[in-house]
Parts: structure tokens; C-alpha cells; sequence
């Protein structure tokens, strides 16, 4: 399977959790095969796997909305770093603290 179904089919899975009503035993399932990927294709120390473990910890609307979002933004990074140019580098994203999303939900939750 490759890294951009992977993702597609995460997304899909949090369009489900969403659907099931925040079921938890689908966002357990989903939120841990979601960790997997992430540290996998991007690393532990990723600002999206980090905002991922820290923010979508619980069943519902916002931690789920947040994964999905990470995951959109990962499928991006990924796809965008292997098209690049034989050769040339792409410029490696935020560090966990300076990233958008974290942010975001920084303000969220004052």
C-alpha cells in the first residue's frame, strides 16, 4: 500500500468516526493505526505525529477534526517530498511548536 492510500484511507476512517458518533472503539482503532503511520512515514519526533499524540486523545468532534487535519497536512508534505527534483531538497516542515495547527488549537483551547 502506498503512503498516499495510507493516508486517504486514515482520513476516510475519521470521516467514519465522525459518522459512528464518536464510537470509541472505531477512534481507539483509527487514532492508533493514524500514530503508526505517521511515526512511520514522517518519524516520532514530527510536528505532526507530536500534535497528533497530543491533541487527539479523546472521542470527539475536536480531537477528531484535528487528527484528520494532520493527516490531510501529512499526505501533502509527503506527496510534495517525493516529487521533488532528483537532487534537491525540500525545505522540512515546522518544528512541532511553530506549527500552524498547534497554533490554532492553542488559541482553541484558551
Amino acid at each position: 500500500m502506498t503512503y498516499q492510500r495510507q493516508f486517504d484511507d486514515l482520513i476516510k476512517a475519521a470521516r467514519e468516526v465522525v459518522e459512528s458518533d464518536f464510537d470509541a472503539t472505531a477512534f481507539v482503532k483509527w487514532r492508533k493505526q493514524a500514530l503508526l503511520c505517521l511515526r512511520e512515514l514522517l518519524g516520532p519526533d514530527h510536528a505532526y505525529t507530536l500534535s497528533f499524540r497530543d491533541y487527539v486523545q479523546h472521542a470527539e468532534a475536536l480531537s477528531v477534526l484535528a487528527g484528520k487535519g494532520l493527516l490531510v497536512a501529512a499526505r501533502e508534505q509527503t506527496a510534495t517530498e517525493k516529487s521533488a527534483p532528483e537532487g534537491r531538497e525540500v525545505e522540512q516542515g515546522l518544528q512541532y511548536d511553530e506549527s500552524p495547527g498547534h497554533r490554532m488549537l492553542e488559541a482553541y483551547r484558551k
